[in-house]
């Protein structure tokens, strides 16, 4: 099976999924659960396509922590640095009603989290491994950060370019442990906690 098809696949439901879809928060992230995991899962269960192909694997589970912890200890200066600008602070959280309580920032947490499952499976997952099957790992790694900047357009400026870098961090480890897991660690922890800090520092 040409694995071009998934990647057509992965873009045409990300074209969707930025321009036609509207409605609340929690709507929000149902649709794109649905358009950004479900549908393709269902495509590798009609292609006979296992799950660990597209990096939904546990085997490198050590490495895959070691990695994210890692990244996460790097990543706290700037984690910091963003929740002090005007720009995001005006941004995050993306729910409002997140800062009103302990239960409101948890239970938007739990929405997050499967936000960024959903970010990674289909970033780092379908569209990274899928690339990589038909033209190697360096082209792959260079052509998948694409347009994961790409969706980031209208959320503060600084958050663009940083995406396309980390979108390159994220698919090494990727690559490397044959997993979304630590991209998927990395993206939710270090998201709460730049959340947390934008809410109560």
């Amino acid at each position: 099976m040409n694995r071009l098809v998934f990647v057509f696949l992965a873009l045409a439901l990300l074209l969707i999924d930025r321009s036609f879809l509207s409605g609340g928060f929690f709507e929000w992230i149902l649709k794109e659960t649905l358009l950004l995991t479900v549908i393709p899962l269902l495509s590798l269960y009609f292609f006979k396509i296992s799950p660990g192909e597209v990096g939904l694997s546990l085997k490198s589970w050590r490495l895959s922590v070691k990695y994210a912890g890692a990244l996460l200890l790097l990543a706290i200066p700037i984690m910091l640095y963003g929740a002090g600008l005007e720009s995001f602070r005006a941004y995050y959280p993306m729910w409002a009603p997140a800062g009103d309580s302990l239960r409101n920032f948890l239970l938007y947490q739990s929405m997050i989290a499967i936000l960024m499952f959903n970010t990674e499976f289909l970033f780092r997952g379908y569209l990274l491994f899928s690339l990589e099957k038909e033209l190697g790992k360096t082209p792959a790694l260079i052509l998948h950060a694409i347009p994961y900047m790409l969706v980031h357009i209208g959320k503060p400026g600084l958050e663009v370019p940083y995406s396309f870098f980390a979108g390159l961090v994220f698919g090494y480890m990727a690559l490397k442990t044959r997993s979304i897991l630590p991209g998927f660690l990395v993206h939710f922890l270090g998201s709460a906690g730049f959340e947390a800090s934008v809410l109560y520092l």
